[in-house]
């Protein structure tokens, strides 16, 4: 006898409910013990997911601590403060939309998540630039934000301002889909097939859930994702040499923090 599917999340009437615990809350409370970030609240973030990329952004533009976050997060003094850079928060989803709740409660106008990427498609090669604009759903986060569906969606307006900006850069980026996991060990062929014919062209762990909180939270958010790996079908290749990976995530950091440029 088969068993009734089990619905994500387990209490879909959950939607019309309000959380008991708001990130605004705890922000407040951390501000009262001292703990919380101060000062005004910068335009842009720059969710940073490599560490090299985080420390070259702190090197370069100038960024001064901001405590009171999860991880590490810089205020980019070369930016005019318009820009902070958070980073080294952990790996997935639900530490990714947590770290984000946190930034949008502090006031953050919009996003620019920045990472590496597993390739789905023949012929990628390490430093692919890639710019979502919508991320498959086969993580949980996304679910306690947005009803089911089958792909969480980028902010078009910012995407777009962002695909301005590359194309300014001269960088050659492809804009297109991504899929979101929560099981990097438990990616199959089956799954990579499946989810490259419905144009995913690369793979990670956190931009479904990105893009519901800000959908959620009505805060534009984008991303963009390097390639650094291989799921083709000759098995799952490593990007060697690593220089060009880096130095694309650079690029791309560089683009994004022009759209605050004055």
């Amino acid at each position: 006898m088969m068993s009734e599917p089990v619905p994500l999340p387990q209490t879909p009437a959950k939607y019309a409910e309000k959380a008991l615990l708001e990130p605004a809350a705890l922000l407040a409370h951390r501000q009262r013990l001292g703990q919380g970030p101060l000062g005004p609240a910068p335009a842009g973030l720059l969710l940073a997911f490599q560490p090299d990329l985080l420390k070259q952004l702190m090197r370069k533009q100038r960024g001064k601590a901001l405590p009171g976050f999860f991880g590490e997060a810089y205020r980019l003094r070369r930016t005019g403060g318009q820009v902070m850079a958070m980073g080294n928060f952990g790996v997935g989803a639900p530490a990714a939309a947590a770290v984000l709740e946190d930034a949008i409660a502090f006031g953050v106008g919009a996003v620019v998540a920045i990472g590496i990427a597993g390739g789905l498609l023949p012929g990628q090669a390490p430093g692919d630039l890639l710019l979502i604009d919508r991320a498959l759903r086969d993580e949980g986060t996304s679910r306690h934000y947005l009803p089911p569906a089958r792909f969480a969606v980028a902010d078009p307006d910012l995407t777009g301002r962002l695909a301005a900006s590359l194309q300014q850069q001269q960088l050659p980026f492809q804009q297109t889909a991504s899929w979101t996991t929560d099981a990097p060990y438990r990616e199959t062929r089956l799954e990579a097939d499946e989810y490259a014919q419905a144009g995913c062209a690369a793979v990670e762990m956190e931009l479904a859930a990105l893009f519901a909180v800000g959908q959620f939270r009505q805060i534009p958010v984008a991303g963009l994702l390097v390639v650094a790996d291989s799921l083709r079908e000759d098995g799952w290749q490593l990007a060697f040499p690593w220089a060009p990976v880096l130095d694309r995530l650079a690029a791309a950091a560089q683009a994004t923090l022009e759209l605050w440029r004055d």
